[in-house]
């Protein structure tokens, strides 16, 4: 019985609070009590609007504050490789016969570590600074390449191991004489060797010089790198030699482009 009265009761209170519902809405009431509810809660919303602002105005300070310590450690890294650069090559260059101006390489030619090295170099300097087309462009006291194209502020080194690179060499044991041409990829071919001429393993091969009175060319005497491997036949009257660089190009940030004096 306890519980048909219970039951009774919850549903006239259900009927009543239906009736109060209907009687606010037709008369706007409602939006009144809306109206109380926001203006009870607005100083707890203000208060959360205003911490999560803050926090979030933190969080991108924070993130401002990063940035700007990443870009001081990358500058203070590039500048600490462009000083060390400058005091090999200083130490290298002591009686070379020519002035260097040094450039940073800002860009290279797609190619992919382990796998290929770059074939060209986007550098910083151009014909602002005096640099001219097919001038040698080195590191330390061994070739990179040469200026292969150049605009006002900007010059694109074409790598001694590229493709279109071709030019007089001689090995530094022996004075064998010969030509040095890129095979792409980091690999250069010692050719036109005369089969009676002595080339040996792990020989340096140098520059004969072809530069002009203008600068363009190489001076002699610079690196070209070392001979790996010998391609001797009694039958023919040249013989050849596979020849690595000694630089690795993947990893030059500062090179020096020859300037004559």
């Amino acid at each position: 019985m306890r519980r048909g009265q219970d039951t009774f009761f919850y549903f006239l209170l259900f009927l009543f609070l239906s009736f109060i519902i209907y009687l606010l809405s037709a008369t706007d009431g409602l939006q009144s009590v809306r109206t109380i509810i926001e203006k009870s809660f607005a100083p707890l919303y203000g208060l959360y609007s205003v911490l999560n602002f803050s926090s979030k105005q933190s969080e991108t300070a924070l993130q401002k504050e990063n940035r700007e310590l990443i870009k001081k450690l990358v500058d203070q890294t590039e500048l600490r490789k462009e000083n060390q650069a400058l005091k090999d090559q200083f130490e290298s260059s002591l009686s070379l016969p020519f002035h260097l101006m040094p450039a940073k390489v800002i860009a290279t030619s797609v190619f992919i570590p382990g796998v290929s090295i770059p074939e060209s170099f986007i550098l910083d300097k151009g014909l602002a600074n005096g640099v001219k087309k097919g001038v040698g462009v080195i590191f330390k006291d061994t070739v990179v390449g040469k200026i292969g194209e150049v605009t006002q502020h900007l010059s694109k080194i074409e790598v001694i191991t590229n493709k279109s690179s071709s030019f007089a060499v001689f090995t530094l044991s022996s004075n064998a004489l010969g030509i040095i041409k890129g095979g792409g990829n980091g690999e250069m071919t010692l050719e036109n060797v005369l089969l009676s001429e002595n080339l040996s393993i792990e020989d340096i091969v140098v520059t004969k010089g072809d530069s002009n009175k203008g600068g363009v060319g190489y001076p002699k005497g610079l690196i070209v790198g070392k001979i790996l491997s010998i391609d001797k036949k009694p039958s023919s009257l040249f013989q050849s030699a596979k020849v690595k660089s000694l630089l690795d190009f993947s990893r030059l940030s500062t090179v020096f482009i020859i300037i004559n004096k």
